[in-house]
């Protein structure tokens, strides 16, 4: 049987004058979506666009929020 991932996920955007929109991961359980395959992507994609748009996982088990960037090549 095939687990799950569960995250909260947020949309942000930048105050820049881009106004760059990014989603941001919050890890509950499962797979960080770090270590995501494609096929998590894709089902993803069944809940929400993701598409093109940055993705940056947040780090909550070291006591800080950082925030680690997901890059687009995991997503093909």
């Amino acid at each position: 049987m095939k687990s799950y991932s569960v995250h909260n996920v947020y949309l942000k955007q930048n105050d820049d004058e881009l106004e760059t929109q990014y989603f941001v991961f919050e890890y509950i359980s499962g797979t960080a979506v770090m270590n995501w395959t494609k096929d998590d992507y894709e089902r993803a994609n069944n809940f929400l666009d993701i598409s093109d748009t940055p993705i940056v996982m947040m780090d909550k088990y070291n006591g800080k929020n950082d925030y680690v960037n997901v890059s687009t090549d995991y997503r093909y």
